[in-house]
């Protein structure tokens, strides 16, 4: 026990000479459109007649998540090879996994603590890692190289639900992305359409 409190007293300070923070996580509420387990995620459509695909969703807390050509949310590092920028998408599972991280500050890759800073501008490149990406790869964080990201969410596409989805469970007995079962929100504001995000 005392290690440990030794070894969160070095962090800690470490953040607090190099000018960073700490990034935690809590009572984070999430759609309840997520599906899926472990590494593997989707978000279903509004109508609920598909999955999104080829974009980003931002999730209540106005977190984004980018999603693949068939709907599954990406984590790691994902490389735009048309502007040769980086981006860091959660791969602990803290109830954030796969958001894109944005806050300047000590993050676990791959076991590793690293140092990031992050693009702050919205110029087409808000969230791009600016320092840290060289300490980031020699984790042997998963990164995924793609021709281009979505640019907003506006340009995104559905799988049709004919596809069934991976994790294969009942309707009734969905999973949410904390493990539990999932639960109704209320109000939900979501943005999956219509707002591009990276150039504000």
């Amino acid at each position: 026990m005392k290690l440990v409190k030794k070894c969160m007293i070095i962090v800690l300070a470490v953040c607090v000479i190099l000018g960073g923070t700490m990034v935690s996580y809590a009572d984070v509420v999430q759609s309840d459109r997520w599906e899926g387990a472990g590494d593997t995620w989707k978000v279903r459509t509004q109508d609920n007649t598909g999955y999104l695909t080829n974009s980003w969703f931002q999730d209540n807390d106005a977190s984004w998540y980018m999603l693949g050509a068939d709907g599954t949310m990406y984590a790691g590092l994902v490389t735009d090879l048309s502007t040769g920028k980086s981006y860091l998408l959660n791969t602990q599972h803290d109830g954030t996994f796969g958001k894109m991280l944005t806050v300047d500050g000590v993050y676990t890759v791959n076991g590793s603590q690293v140092y990031l800073t992050f693009n702050q501008s919205h110029d087409g490149s808000y969230g791009a890692i600016q320092s840290g990406l060289s300490e980031a790869r020699s984790t042997g964080v998963k990164e995924t190289s793609l021709t281009s990201i979505p640019s907003d969410s506006a340009s995104s596409t559905t799988s049709s639900t004919t596809q069934q989805p991976q994790n294969n469970t009942q309707q009734n007995n969905k999973k949410s992305r904390f493990g539990g079962s999932s639960s109704v929100i209320e109000n939900p504001e979501i943005h999956d359409s219509g707002e591009n995000w990276l150039q504000g």
